[in-house]
């Protein structure tokens, strides 16, 4: 039997990882469990990663760059309006986390990667920037506009990531009594962006030439 070319291999254990975090999650993740699911000796993923946290660590780089690149084409779908592409962004961040647990859960877990290792500290990196130009967009309209923007951006972070981590977890949808994490999502971008703004966003109006208003002095009630 032909061995299995090293740039193969390292692709299968980078896959197998995946595998395994999604079912047994990031405790459960080890290099005997991915050695033996790819089919290869327990020490053959050190020919490739130095250890399980170099594996880790390039799993969660990865997973960055999907997530951004979920949010960036979420956020295509919703036209030129900047705070439906705000809005829409925080729908593909929601949607790469409910597609993928297990990395998701791996991608913050400072004691299991190595936020130091230039792969995954870039992927980080231009993910958070992925969110702050479509917060930028938005303050170009006036929205915030005064606000420091990776604040603004961390803020919209936390909200979004705290909502799909607790509908991972079966909190969210259990204390609100909702089957669609959506709704929640609309919710909370809504208070955000101001509701009557968010709904603009979402659905702009025809533009229309407004009447200006009657000058004629209103009749008093008997």
């Amino acid at each position: 039997m032909t061995p299995p070319h090293p740039a193969g291999l390292r692709q299968r254990l980078i896959d197998t990882t995946v595998e395994v975090l999604a079912e047994r999650g990031p405790e459960g993740t080890t290099l005997r469990e991915i050695a033996r699911r790819a089919g290869v000796s327990h020490g053959a993923p050190l020919r490739h990663f130095d250890s399980l946290t170099s594996l880790l660590s390039e799993v969660a780089a990865n997973g960055f760059a999907d997530l951004e690149a979920s949010v960036d084409s979420a956020a295509a779908t919703a036209g030129d309006h900047p705070r439906a592409r705000l809005a829409a962004g925080g729908r593909g961040y929601i949607d790469f986390a409910l597609a993928n647990p297990g990395v998701f859960a791996l991608m913050w877990r400072s004691d299991l990667v190595d936020f130091t290792r230039p792969g995954l500290a870039e992927a980080g990196a231009a993910a958070f920037a992925s969110l702050t130009r479509l917060v930028e967009s938005c303050q170009r309209q006036g929205w915030q506009e005064k606000a420091d923007t990776a604040v603004v951006a961390g803020a919209l972070w936390a909200t979004v990531h705290g909502l799909a981590q607790l509908w991972l977890f079966g909190v969210l949808a259990r204390t609100t009594r909702t089957t669609s994490i959506d709704a929640v999502r609309k919710t909370a971008f809504g208070l955000l962006l101001d509701d009557q703004a968010f709904g603009s966003a979402i659905s702009p109006p025809p533009t229309r030439s407004k009447k200006p208003p009657s000058t004629a002095p209103r009749r008093k009630r008997p």
